[in-house]
């Protein structure tokens, strides 16, 4: 499997640019990915790593204003394709 740490990182970097301009989405983004660390649905990488033994699971915060309880979701790509 080809390593898809560069596609990953920048797709996060743009992630957090987006939520930087949000303070109350950025911080249910992160409730939630403390949340989902607790249920070990996500880890955390202590040190990051391009190499074909690991494989980055890209993500993207969907905004959903009109639901009354969903508003902030985390959508998983696992079909992201490698560059």
């Amino acid at each position: 499997m080809p390593s898809n740490y560069d596609i990953s990182l920048h797709r996060l970097g743009n992630q957090l640019k987006r939520l930087k301009k949000d303070p109350q989405t950025i911080e249910k983004y992160n409730k939630i990915i403390l949340d989902q660390e607790k249920a070990r649905i996500v880890e955390k990488v202590s040190k990051l790593e391009s190499s074909e033994k690991v494989h980055y699971l890209a993500h993207q915060v969907v905004l959903r204003e009109e639901t009354e309880t969903t508003r902030v979701m985390i959508v998983f790509d696992a079909s992201c394709k490698t560059r």
